[in-house]
Protein backbone atom coordinates (compact mmCIF):
# COMPACT_ATOMS: atom_id res chain seq x y z
CA UNK A 1 0.00 0.00 0.00
CA UNK A 2 1.62 3.47 -1.24
CA UNK A 3 0.23 6.82 -0.15
CA UNK A 4 1.23 9.78 -1.32
CA UNK A 5 2.59 12.45 0.39
CA UNK A 6 0.79 15.85 -0.31
CA UNK A 7 0.60 17.75 2.86
CA UNK A 8 3.50 19.10 5.35
CA UNK A 9 3.41 16.52 7.69
CA UNK A 10 6.31 13.53 6.64
CA UNK A 11 3.78 10.46 7.77
CA UNK A 12 6.70 8.22 7.27
CA UNK A 13 8.72 10.22 10.64
CA UNK A 14 5.21 10.20 12.26
CA UNK A 15 5.12 6.80 12.22
CA UNK A 16 8.76 5.98 13.21
CA UNK A 17 8.54 8.23 16.32
CA UNK A 18 5.06 6.76 17.37
CA UNK A 19 7.07 3.40 17.57
CA UNK A 20 9.74 4.55 19.19
CA UNK A 21 7.56 6.50 21.23
CA UNK A 22 5.88 3.15 22.11
CA UNK A 23 9.08 1.09 22.38
CA UNK A 24 10.50 3.57 25.00
CA UNK A 25 7.26 3.51 27.22
CA UNK A 26 6.90 -0.28 27.55
CA UNK A 27 10.39 -0.34 28.66
CA UNK A 28 9.70 2.73 31.65
CA UNK A 29 6.60 0.67 32.65
CA UNK A 30 7.63 -2.77 32.50
CA UNK A 31 10.95 -1.44 34.78
CA UNK A 32 9.12 1.43 36.89
CA UNK A 33 6.14 -1.14 38.07
CA UNK A 34 8.75 -3.81 38.24
CA UNK A 35 6.75 -6.17 36.16
CA UNK A 36 10.33 -6.56 34.27
CA UNK A 37 11.21 -9.87 36.07
CA UNK A 38 8.46 -11.24 34.10
CA UNK A 39 10.34 -11.02 30.97
CA UNK A 40 13.95 -11.11 31.51
CA UNK A 41 16.55 -11.61 34.18
CA UNK A 42 17.11 -8.40 36.20
CA UNK A 43 20.86 -8.18 34.83
CA UNK A 44 19.07 -7.50 31.33
CA UNK A 45 17.77 -4.23 32.48
CA UNK A 46 20.64 -1.68 32.31
CA UNK A 47 20.89 -2.80 28.75
CA UNK A 48 16.98 -1.79 28.46
CA UNK A 49 17.53 1.39 30.33
CA UNK A 50 20.22 1.95 27.83
CA UNK A 51 18.02 1.25 25.11
CA UNK A 52 15.55 3.78 26.06
CA UNK A 53 18.09 6.53 26.45
CA UNK A 54 18.68 5.76 23.08
CA UNK A 55 15.76 5.62 21.52
CA UNK A 56 15.15 9.07 22.82
CA UNK A 57 18.28 10.49 21.34
CA UNK A 58 16.86 9.01 18.03
CA UNK A 59 13.73 10.30 18.43
CA UNK A 60 15.06 13.68 19.28
CA UNK A 61 16.91 13.50 15.85
CA UNK A 62 13.75 12.94 14.16
CA UNK A 63 11.52 15.13 15.39
CA UNK A 64 12.93 18.03 12.91
CA UNK A 65 12.15 15.91 9.79
CA UNK A 66 8.53 15.76 10.47
CA UNK A 67 7.81 18.95 8.36
CA UNK A 68 10.52 18.41 5.86
CA UNK A 69 9.25 16.63 2.92
CA UNK A 70 10.62 13.90 0.57
CA UNK A 71 9.08 14.14 -2.71
CA UNK A 72 8.59 10.18 -2.90
CA UNK A 73 5.73 7.98 -1.67
CA UNK A 74 5.50 6.51 1.50
CA UNK A 75 5.06 2.34 2.16
CA UNK A 76 3.40 2.20 5.30
CA UNK A 77 2.90 -1.81 4.66
CA UNK A 78 6.20 -1.99 5.64
CA UNK A 79 6.05 -0.45 9.31
CA UNK A 80 2.54 -2.86 9.97
CA UNK A 81 5.48 -5.30 11.35
CA UNK A 82 5.67 -2.97 14.10
CA UNK A 83 2.66 -2.56 14.93
CA UNK A 84 1.66 -5.72 16.50
CA UNK A 85 4.54 -6.00 18.95
CA UNK A 86 3.50 -2.40 20.25
CA UNK A 87 0.25 -3.46 20.57
CA UNK A 88 0.55 -6.44 22.52
CA UNK A 89 2.73 -4.75 24.81
CA UNK A 90 0.14 -2.82 25.73
CA UNK A 91 -2.73 -4.90 25.59
CA UNK A 92 -1.44 -8.15 26.98
CA UNK A 93 -0.97 -8.10 31.09
CA UNK A 94 2.29 -9.79 31.98
CA UNK A 95 1.67 -12.74 33.61
CA UNK A 96 3.34 -15.09 35.25
CA UNK A 97 4.78 -18.26 33.80
CA UNK A 98 2.09 -21.81 34.79
CA UNK A 99 3.49 -25.14 34.82
CA UNK A 100 1.00 -27.27 34.53
CA UNK A 101 2.22 -30.65 32.98
CA UNK A 102 5.98 -31.02 33.62
CA UNK A 103 7.22 -34.54 34.13
CA UNK A 104 8.93 -35.81 37.30
CA UNK A 105 12.01 -36.37 35.65
CA UNK A 106 12.22 -32.97 34.14
CA UNK A 107 11.99 -31.53 38.01
CA UNK A 108 16.18 -31.94 37.94
CA UNK A 109 19.38 -30.27 39.85
CA UNK A 110 20.77 -27.05 38.02
CA UNK A 111 23.95 -29.19 37.33
CA UNK A 112 22.29 -31.52 35.71
CA UNK A 113 20.88 -29.54 33.57
CA UNK A 114 23.70 -27.23 32.73
CA UNK A 115 25.60 -30.78 32.51
CA UNK A 116 23.46 -31.81 29.81
CA UNK A 117 23.27 -29.41 27.68
CA UNK A 118 26.82 -29.02 27.84
CA UNK A 119 26.98 -32.58 26.56
CA UNK A 120 24.68 -31.47 23.54
CA UNK A 121 26.91 -28.68 22.72
CA UNK A 122 30.17 -29.91 23.08
CA UNK A 123 30.86 -29.85 19.16
CA UNK A 124 30.18 -26.33 19.31
CA UNK A 125 34.03 -25.16 21.45
CA UNK A 126 32.68 -21.37 21.51
CA UNK A 127 29.41 -22.34 23.28
CA UNK A 128 31.16 -25.05 25.79
CA UNK A 129 33.20 -22.93 27.12
CA UNK A 130 30.57 -20.38 27.97
CA UNK A 131 28.58 -23.11 29.94
CA UNK A 132 31.51 -24.68 31.10
CA UNK A 133 32.19 -21.33 33.13
CA UNK A 134 28.77 -20.60 33.97
CA UNK A 135 28.69 -24.71 35.57
CA UNK A 136 32.02 -23.00 37.03
CA UNK A 137 30.64 -20.26 38.38
CA UNK A 138 28.06 -22.37 39.97
CA UNK A 139 29.79 -24.53 41.61
CA UNK A 140 32.45 -21.74 43.37
CA UNK A 141 29.66 -20.47 45.04
CA UNK A 142 28.10 -23.54 46.53
CA UNK A 143 30.37 -23.45 50.06
CA UNK A 144 29.80 -20.34 50.93
CA UNK A 145 25.57 -20.61 50.93
CA UNK A 146 24.91 -24.21 51.75
CA UNK A 147 25.16 -24.88 55.48
CA UNK A 148 22.70 -25.92 58.39
CA UNK A 149 21.21 -23.91 60.25
CA UNK A 150 20.98 -25.56 64.23
CA UNK A 151 21.05 -28.93 61.96
CA UNK A 152 18.25 -27.95 59.71
CA UNK A 153 18.53 -26.79 56.12
CA UNK A 154 16.27 -23.47 55.45
CA UNK A 155 15.88 -22.59 51.62
CA UNK A 156 15.73 -18.98 50.50
CA UNK A 157 15.93 -17.58 47.33
CA UNK A 158 20.44 -16.88 47.69
CA UNK A 159 20.56 -20.26 47.95
CA UNK A 160 18.03 -22.44 47.01
CA UNK A 161 19.72 -23.23 43.14
CA UNK A 162 22.83 -24.31 45.37
CA UNK A 163 20.74 -25.99 48.01
CA UNK A 164 18.88 -28.32 45.07
CA UNK A 165 21.86 -29.02 43.56
CA UNK A 166 23.72 -30.63 46.46
CA UNK A 167 20.62 -32.64 48.00
CA UNK A 168 20.49 -34.18 44.37
CA UNK A 169 23.68 -34.59 43.76
CA UNK A 170 24.87 -35.94 47.20
CA UNK A 171 21.03 -36.92 48.31
CA UNK A 172 22.26 -40.05 50.93
CA UNK A 173 24.36 -37.24 52.81
CA UNK A 174 21.37 -35.60 54.00
CA UNK A 175 18.71 -38.25 54.78
CA UNK A 176 17.22 -37.40 57.85
CA UNK A 177 17.84 -33.98 57.85
CA UNK A 178 14.74 -31.48 58.44
CA UNK A 179 14.22 -28.78 55.50
CA UNK A 180 12.57 -25.74 55.32
CA UNK A 181 11.50 -23.82 52.01
CA UNK A 182 8.45 -22.12 50.32
CA UNK A 183 7.59 -22.46 46.68
CA UNK A 184 4.45 -23.24 44.44
CA UNK A 185 2.50 -26.55 44.24
CA UNK A 186 3.42 -28.53 41.15
CA UNK A 187 1.17 -31.65 40.48
CA UNK A 188 1.40 -34.31 37.76
CA UNK A 189 -0.81 -36.89 36.61
CA UNK A 190 2.08 -39.04 37.04
CA UNK A 191 2.47 -38.41 40.86
CA UNK A 192 0.62 -40.43 43.32
CA UNK A 193 -2.15 -39.22 45.20
CA UNK A 194 -0.17 -38.20 48.37
CA UNK A 195 2.55 -36.74 45.97
CA UNK A 196 2.66 -33.36 44.56
CA UNK A 197 6.49 -30.95 44.27
CA UNK A 198 7.23 -28.03 45.82
CA UNK A 199 8.95 -26.05 42.90
CA UNK A 200 10.25 -22.55 42.29
CA UNK A 201 10.78 -20.89 38.60
CA UNK A 202 14.59 -20.67 37.28
CA UNK A 203 15.03 -18.05 34.91
CA UNK A 204 18.61 -18.17 33.20
CA UNK A 205 18.04 -15.55 30.81
CA UNK A 206 14.94 -14.68 29.78
CA UNK A 207 11.14 -16.15 30.45
CA UNK A 208 11.41 -18.56 27.29
CA UNK A 209 14.18 -20.77 29.06
CA UNK A 210 12.21 -20.77 32.56
CA UNK A 211 11.82 -24.24 34.21
CA UNK A 212 10.84 -25.15 37.28
CA UNK A 213 12.83 -27.27 39.68
CA UNK A 214 12.32 -28.48 43.17
CA UNK A 215 11.83 -31.22 45.16
CA UNK A 216 8.99 -34.11 45.41
CA UNK A 217 6.70 -34.01 48.33
CA UNK A 218 5.12 -37.16 50.18
CA UNK A 219 1.83 -35.38 52.05
CA UNK A 220 -1.18 -37.35 52.95
CA UNK A 221 -3.61 -34.31 51.98
CA UNK A 222 -1.47 -33.64 48.50
CA UNK A 223 -5.19 -33.86 46.75
CA UNK A 224 -6.04 -30.91 48.84
CA UNK A 225 -3.47 -28.49 47.76
CA UNK A 226 -4.54 -25.87 44.91
CA UNK A 227 -2.10 -26.29 41.49
CA UNK A 228 0.56 -23.12 41.98
CA UNK A 229 -0.59 -22.28 45.16
CA UNK A 230 2.06 -20.98 47.29
CA UNK A 231 3.11 -22.36 50.59
CA UNK A 232 6.02 -22.95 53.17
CA UNK A 233 6.79 -26.56 54.21
CA UNK A 234 8.91 -28.14 57.08
CA UNK A 235 9.86 -32.09 56.40
CA UNK A 236 12.11 -34.71 57.00
CA UNK A 237 14.28 -35.79 53.66
CA UNK A 238 14.07 -39.25 52.60
CA UNK A 239 15.67 -40.74 49.37
CA UNK A 240 13.75 -42.84 46.83
CA UNK A 241 14.62 -44.69 43.50
CA UNK A 242 13.24 -42.77 40.58
CA UNK A 243 14.16 -44.33 37.36
CA UNK A 244 17.95 -45.02 37.43
CA UNK A 245 18.28 -41.66 39.84
CA UNK A 246 18.15 -41.66 43.66
CA UNK A 247 16.10 -38.33 44.57
CA UNK A 248 15.40 -36.54 47.59
CA UNK A 249 11.70 -36.87 48.92
CA UNK A 250 10.19 -34.65 51.55
CA UNK A 251 8.02 -36.11 54.16
CA UNK A 252 5.83 -32.98 54.98
CA UNK A 253 5.92 -32.64 58.76
CA UNK A 254 4.20 -29.05 58.40
CA UNK A 255 2.54 -26.91 56.19
CA UNK A 256 0.76 -23.00 55.57
CA UNK A 257 -0.13 -21.30 52.58
CA UNK A 258 1.83 -17.95 52.10
CA UNK A 259 1.78 -15.13 49.54
CA UNK A 260 3.76 -15.07 46.37
CA UNK A 261 7.34 -13.46 46.85
CA UNK A 262 7.73 -9.75 44.95
CA UNK A 263 9.84 -11.91 42.95
CA UNK A 264 8.85 -15.29 41.82
CA UNK A 265 11.70 -16.00 40.37
CA UNK A 266 15.23 -17.88 40.95
CA UNK A 267 18.67 -17.35 39.04
CA UNK A 268 21.80 -19.51 38.90
CA UNK A 269 23.73 -16.48 38.28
Amino acid sequence: MRIKINHRINLEIILKLVFLFGFTAFYFITIKENTVSNYVHPRIIPYMCFAIISFLFIALFMVSEIFRIRKKNTQIGRYIIFLLPVLTAFILPPKSIVFSSDKLSNIKSVDRKISKTYEENETDKSTSSEIFSIYSDIIDDKESSIYLEDGKIILNEDNFINWIDELYINSDRYEGNTIELIGFVLKNNEFKQNEFVIARSMMVCCAADTQAIGFLCNYDKASQLEKGSWIKINGEINIIDNDDDRIPLIDIQSIKGVDKPENEFIYPY
